[in-house]
């Protein structure tokens, strides 16, 4: 994709693999499925499927942020099982156990530091009986929801990174044990402000064109960019499912992605960005 050249920017892609169209529901802090009483887990099963075939036809490594329910469901109906569909040039990491919302900001429901410790605990353990030859080290918080308790927790209970914030200028920090790997928030060519979640593309709000012009501007002045998307998202709009004309092309739209981004950066992990930034 680069011609020969020697890149020295990277590029972090990451997936929240969580239950389908995750929504905070007053009065618990688990999530459910939006407009949903329970939580459903066919399109996350369904788009993790597809996104990895389209980083294997991209030849792109990614880290993979796992809801520890939805890693649970997805490897329960996978024949050989989660572990042997992701190949080993992918990183696992947590991102809860039921999609809780830690702060209480959404739900109404304060937890106390007991209760998130625990399931930090339990949802790396539940991850790391399905990946057990793999590090599971790194952290998102669900809905980005995240406080200081919570990070200091992190250190406690197993975790080294964490990729819950956003950064104008992203740079890997120390807090304490952890790094921090920031997504990055700015501004596109007309002001409007822009992230580097692609939501908005899967949503029909932005273009790819305009991810590939952000990509640009961050790494004029920062040595990486983390890139996020959802494993559901090509499947599930924020209206229902998509069809399957609208799923090729939401497909095809991330494939585009990573090419765009990959003339500009030499994809990486989370884990190597650290190793690389040391």
């Amino acid at each position: 994709m680069t011609g020969g050249l020697v890149l020295t920017k990277k590029i972090v892609f990451t997936v929240d693999v969580d239950r389908d169209l995750a929504w905070h529901k007053q009065g618990t802090h688990e999530a459910v499925t939006k407009d949903k009483d329970s939580a459903l887990f066919d399109a996350t099963r369904e788009g993790l499927i597809r996104i990895l075939d389209v980083l294997k036809d991209e030849g792109v490594p990614a880290t993979f942020f796992f809801e520890a329910a939805a890693a649970q469901e997805i490897n329960a109906r996978e024949k050989n099982g989660l572990n042997r569909l992701l190949s080993s040039e992918h990183e696992i990491a947590g991102h809860g156990f039921h999609h809780e919302d830690f702060t209480g900001s959404l739900t109404g429901v304060i937890m106390t530091r007991a209760k998130k410790k625990a399931i930090l605990k339990k949802s790396r353990e539940a991850l790391k009986k399905i990946f057990p030859k793999r590090r599971i080290t790194g952290f998102r918080a669900p809905y980005l929801n995240y406080d200081d308790e919570l990070f200091s927790l992190l250190g406690e209970t197993g975790y080294s990174f964490d990729s819950s914030t956003y950064a104008k200028l992203p740079r890997v920090e120390k807090r304490g044990k952890i790094f921090e790997i920031p997504l990055t928030e700015g501004v596109d060519a007309r002001g409007k402000r822009m992230v580097s979640y692609l939501w908005p593309l899967m949503e029909g709000n932005r273009s790819v064109v305009e991810y590939d012009e952000f990509a640009s501007r961050v790494l004029s002045q920062s040595d990486f960019l983390v890139v996020a998307t959802h494993s559901w998202h090509a499947h599930l709009s924020i209206e229902g499912r998509r069809p399957d004309t609208e799923i090729e092309q939401k497909l095809q739209d991330v494939g585009r992605v990573l090419r765009a981004l990959g003339e500009q950066g030499e994809f990486v992990t989370a884990s190597e960005l650290i190793a690389k930034s040391r």
